[in-house]
């Protein structure tokens, strides 16, 4: 079944001041392709028991949305793909759930200066419409409040592969 994202961006001033659920490194280097928005490989660091892994995503542009397909690679794979790269970011994901239940990741930059907060939902073809309208009603948590510039949701410039390039 295919799968899509939905979801809200914000620019930050700066990291929040709270406790973090969790914090992972990224690495994501883009790849050139011309039938997608997005091609993409990504190691991430987590401390154990997750450790290291690698990524290859692709986003394709359907229904007003980002349908995502994503799938574990090798270090090989990732290492190969990487010396294809059209550019790189580097961020420290900082993930918190509000109290209400939602997971917000905070992403701290480490090659540009920004840091960005998102709340992301999945849905599939049956149920998107219905999440579009969820994701928008979802209350921004003062810890996010505290710090916002602005809502950078239908910005292009702030996409991570805008970002990268």
């Amino acid at each position: 079944m295919r799968q899509y994202e939905v979801e809200r961006k914000f620019l930050l001033r700066r990291l929040p001041r709270v406790e973090f659920d969790k914090i992972i490194m990224i690495k994501q280097h883009y790849l050139k392709n011309d039938l997608a928005v997005s091609d993409r490989v990504r190691m991430t660091e987590a401390s154990v028991p997750n450790g290291t892994k690698y990524f290859r995503t692709t986003k394709y542009s359907e229904d007003g949305s980002l349908r995502e397909e994503e799938s574990e690679i090798t270090r090989g794979e990732y290492k190969k793909c990487t010396k294809e790269s059209i550019g790189e970011i580097i961020k420290y994901r900082h993930i918190k759930t509000d109290r209400l239940g939602n997971t917000w990741e905070i992403d701290e930059f480490h090659n540009i200066s920004m840091v960005i907060a998102e709340i992301e939902l999945m849905a599939d073809i049956s149920t998107l419409s219905r999440v579009r309208s969820e994701v928008d009603r979802i209350e921004v948590p003062g810890f996010i409040q505290d710090e916002l510039v602005m809502e950078v949701s239908n910005l292009k410039s702030f996409s991570n592969k805008s970002l990268a390039l």
